[in-house]
Parts: structure tokens; sequence; C-alpha cells
């Protein structure tokens, strides 16, 4: 019973955002992009400017993307397939020190469906 009462309280400490408001991030600059798909799934498809870190690699690769952001006010962005992989990510972030972390909602499918343009490696 005290179980459930915790996660019930749980507080999220990272952002979700829609594809839009990413579009509107990308133009601005200031963020570091983080696709946490595998590397045939980025093969297929990217949003330019990302960097591939898959989600198994998180822990062990996290100090490349602390090493992108520079002060806490850039903001860690965090995209996936359709959203799952990436609220992982994301909650990792947060337990690895992050301050400023995003999710994107929906993932690269709602970015595609949005217009948005995706990178295909040859």
């Amino acid at each position: 019973m005290e179980q459930s009462i915790v996660k019930k309280t749980e507080k999220k400490e990272y952002n979700d955002i829609i594809v839009q408001e990413l579009m509107g991030k990308i133009e601005k600059g200031n963020i570091v992009l983080v696709d946490v798909r595998r590397p045939i799934e980025y093969a297929r498809g990217y949003i330019k400017g990302s960097i591939l870190i898959p989600l198994a690699d998180i822990e062990t690769r996290y100090k490349e993307i602390s090493d992108r952001v520079t002060c806490e006010c850039k903001e860690t962005i965090i995209y996936c397939r359709s959203g799952v992989r990436s609220v992982i990510a994301s909650k990792l972030l947060i337990n690895l020190g992050f301050k400023n972390v995003t999710n994107v909602l929906g993932g690269i499918i709602a970015w595609e469906n949005a217009g948005g343009e995706v990178i295909k490696q040859e």
C-alpha cells in the first residue's frame, strides 16, 4: 500500500514537449538533441543535429552529452521512435545529475507526421 502512495506522489523531474515546440527550439539553438534509438533505426532517419546514444549505452556514454552541455541553461532534449525509450533515458539522465532534460512526446514518428525533416544515412 505504501509503495503505491510513493508512486502517485513521485515528482517528475524532466519536461515533456511536443514536436512543434522542438522545431522552435532547434531554430533557436542552445540545445543538445539526443537520439536514444538503436543505430539501425538512426540510419533510417534522424533529426538533423542529433547525436546517437542508444538507450542501452546512456549510463556508460552520458559524458558525451555532458561535454556538450556547457551550462545548466543548455537543454538536453531526448527522442526515440515513439516516446517510450526517451522517457526512460530522461529519467536516467536526471538520476545521473542532469538538470534541464526534456522528452519529446511521440518521438520521431510524431516529428515526421508533423512534417519534420529527417536525415537518412546512405
